[in-house]
């Protein structure tokens, strides 16, 4: 088993930050259909003639439709933890950014440790090393025994999954922070196929 994991919105609270913090996962029941996966966005680059990463934010609107649209033959799931940031009231979540980002990781995947087991964990390696290593001790400490085999930190220039991870997760998240866009549900509904749970936090 496969996992990617990314997130969308910043973790700070500061005035003007994003409203909502959102953590997605990514799960590939093998890594036949994780290959498959990347070879299909890989394919995809040849053929648009694309050699920049996939980056939500940075992709313009066409090329967003190109990625969902060809991703929509690739087998996997989609799980994600939707933070309202207002509702948070403990203040050592609000004063470290790297400590909420840590904790919503682990109710994400505590969400569904019950369907893990050895899975391999990539998550988009931004952040201090001392932030990789304490996320790493955190979710191996707070999750059941057997469910993770390995956890490692990716850079998204050069992994692929990285980068579907990323694409997905935002544009779930788009609807919240742009919501009076027109198409901001757009990228959304084009996964809204895969996507087998969402935990809102309360």
């Amino acid at each position: 088993m496969l996992i990617l994991i990314d997130e969308s919105g910043c973790a700070g609270f500061k005035l003007g930050s994003s409203s909502h913090f959102v953590v997605g996962m990514i799960i590939f029941d093998n890594f036949q259909n994780a290959e498959a996966s990347a070879n299909i966005i890989l394919n995809l680059k040849k053929e648009i003639r694309y050699a920049r990463e996939f980056h939500f934010s940075s992709c313009k609107n066409d090329r967003r439709d190109q990625f969902f649209e060809a991703i929509k033959k690739a087998k996997f799931k989609i799980h994600l933890f939707v933070v309202e940031k207002r509702l948070i009231y403990r203040e050592a979540l609000k004063k470290n950014d790297e400590l909420f980002a840590n904790y919503c990781m682990k109710c994400l995947m505590k969400s569904g440790a019950h369907h893990f087991k050895n899975a391999v964990v990539k998550i988009d390696g931004k952040g201090s090393q001392a932030f990789k290593k304490g996320c790493a001790s955190y979710l191996r400490k707070e999750m059941p025994t057997g469910a993770i085999k390995d956890i490692k930190f990716c850079n998204s220039e050069t992994d692929i999954l990285i980068q579907l991870a990323d694409m997905i997760v935002s544009a779930y998240a788009r609807p919240y922070n742009n919501p009076t866009k027109p198409d901001a549900y757009r990228w959304r509904n084009m996964i809204e196929s895969k996507i087998e749970n969402v935990w809102n936090f309360k």
